[in-house]
């Protein structure tokens, strides 16, 4: 009985190593509506957004399909936390606007000793990122809702 228990001991604390060594992923999605907006008057705005506020050294653009309304992109950042890449994607609809971060990993690549490095985990930093982001997205978006070719658009 005891090498029993020993032997499920052990093979627990095998499961559990296995476990923490996988990588951490999860995902953020941000919807924005926008009254009477085509789709295309929305991708046409996303994309002039894209290019005024996403840094090249961070997102690498992997592929825009207008005739689905999405563009993706592969985004690395660094920080004194270590790497953080994920996939970001903006999917357009008539009147909506998603924006989905999915796959995001965490390396402790490059990560600065516990002492130097800011308050905060790589998951919130990333996640305060990304709300930064979207916000200024949504603000972008807002600014069309008056827009007088939004209503001669539809």
């Amino acid at each position: 009985m005891k090498r029993f228990v020993l032997i499920f001991a052990f093979a627990l604390f095998i499961v559990a190593e296995i476990q923490a060594a996988k990588p951490k992923r999860y995902g953020f999605t941000a919807t924005f509506r926008v009254p009477r907006a085509t789709k295309e008057v929305l991708l046409d705005s996303t994309l002039s957004w894209i290019r005024e506020n996403l840094p090249t050294t961070q997102f690498r653009l992997l592929d825009i399909d207008e005739s689905d309304s999405y563009i993706t992109y592969r985004a690395l950042n660094k920080g004194d936390f270590g790497k953080v890449s994920y996939d970001l994607t903006f999917y357009t609809k008539k009147n909506v606007v998603d924006m989905v971060v999915d796959n995001v990993e965490h390396s402790r690549s490059g990560r600065l000793p516990r002492n130097l490095r800011t308050k905060g985990t790589p998951k919130r930093k990333t996640k305060e990122y990304l709300t930064t982001l979207s916000r200024d997205l949504g603000q972008h978006l807002r600014k069309l809702k008056g827009a007088p070719v939004l209503a001669s658009a539809e």
